[in-house]
């Protein structure tokens, strides 16, 4: 019976090697930088915008441009094709594929032929793969050169939140917390860690930190919140919210579009 335990903690440590193993990035990241969440976002900094009463937004993640910018064509020719260009585009996180500042000037290159589509601005939230330096390039290189913010708009409030490290730290959703319990208004949430994923890596590793999210969004009209990072499309209804998880645009070409009838209070989101 010994030597059988014995052989069951060593599966169990080849098991929990391999589960480390599988998700190295966001281990690596993880230990690396656990403290840079609460140094980027020690704050909430307020913007004001005016999309319109209805109106449309173009939502991408994970990018991942490397330093030789490559246009996605695909989804340029969709919004050549379009009526009208979508009012901003949200960019949740993964801009780059090793923090590398020719890589973050090939995204911003991708901000630039997106204006010259007819969008006004490009917003972004920080990935796990944008911060290996503690997130300096990302906060001195991307619009708005924050990485936890809110927009408010006539009828909604977008909170951008920074999830880079695999969470959102105490002290953001402490200041997420009391800027919600203050706002009235109905609420989009956009980060990049998905509150809930079936695998391991892809999804806030703190139990307790999703329980207290998906109960301050239920609580504070918060509509949707929307995430990448899994490079999988899905979408969850946590009941009084839906969680919509985008595609990546690097491999599979994904993307969504936000509509928004700010008067209803209402939105939308189809996926590409």
């Amino acid at each position: 019976m010994a030597v059988l335990s014995i052989v069951r903690r060593l599966a169990g440590a080849g098991m929990l090697l391999a589960v480390l193993c599988s998700c190295d990035p966001y281990i690596e990241n993880l230990f690396k930088n656990a403290d840079s969440v609460s140094q980027r976002a020690s704050s909430i900094t307020d913007f004001t915008a005016d999309f319109g009463s209805a109106y449309s937004v173009l939502l991408v993640s994970d990018v991942h441009f490397e330093s030789g910018y490559e246009r996605p064509e695909k989804l340029f020719s969709y919004l050549a094709g379009l009526p009208s260009a979508p009012a901003a585009c949200f960019v949740l996180g993964d801009l780059t594929r090793d923090t590398l500042r020719t890589e973050f000037e090939s995204y911003l290159q991708f901000c630039d032929d997106l204006k010259q589509a007819g969008i006004g601005t490009v917003y972004a939230v920080p990935g796990n793969h944008d911060c290996d330096d503690g997130g300096g390039l990302y906060l001195s290189m991307v619009y708005p050169y924050k990485s936890c913010y809110r927009i408010n708009t006539p009828g909604l409030s977008y909170y951008f939140l920074d999830s880079a490290e695999g969470s959102h730290g105490d002290e953001q959703i402490s200041n997420l917390k009391a800027a919600m319990g203050r706002d009235a208004k109905k609420k989009i949430v956009l980060s990049h860690y998905p509150l809930y994923s079936s695998a391991f890596s892809d999804k806030l590793l703190k139990s307790t930190e999703r329980a207290v999210l998906i109960t301050l969004f239920a609580k504070s009209n918060v509509l949707r919140y929307i995430c990448g990072h899994t490079h999988k499309q899905e979408t969850q209804d946590f009941g009084s919210f839906t969680q919509t998880v985008l595609g990546d645009l690097h491999w599979s070409g994904q993307w969504a579009v936000l509509s928004v009838d700010e008067a209803a209070g209402t939105c939308t989101c189809v996926q590409y």
